[in-house]
């Protein structure tokens, strides 16, 4: 499977990660998404993308936006916009019970809670 993730990146960062974990299972990244098959954005900033790609018919794969937080106290804060975003994927996932009462309570949405590993896990 074709993977693309989009997120911030730095060293150390979530997204470096969860790349490793697709290529560990053996799944091939790509830079472009419209050549994925699946979809996968864990920062707002580019949410609003792929959206519109998805809208304009540019995306074939499936679309998962994971939720780090919802900043619901900070005044500009653009929630109708968020929770546009978010029913637009096929998945929402969160990093905590905390950030799923977020999503919840302010956008209305019932995300599973993926735990983000901050360091090797084994089983």
């Amino acid at each position: 499977m074709k993977v693309y993730t989009a997120g911030s990146r730095f060293f150390g960062g979530q997204v470096d990660r969860i790349d490793e974990g697709f290529r560990q299972l053996g799944h091939e990244l790509t830079p472009y998404p419209h050549e994925a098959d699946l979809i996968y954005a864990n920062d707002p900033g580019d949410f609003e993308q792929i959206v519109v790609d998805r809208e304009a018919d540019r995306l074939r794969g499936k679309v998962v936006f994971n939720v780090l937080y919802v900043p619901v106290r900070l005044p500009d804060f653009d929630l109708p916009r968020l929770t546009r975003q978010l029913r637009s994927a096929d998945a929402v996932t969160c990093i905590s019970r905390y950030t799923r009462e977020q999503v919840s309570q302010h956008c209305g949405i019932e995300p599973a809670v993926i735990w983000n590993p901050i360091k090797p896990v084994f089983r």
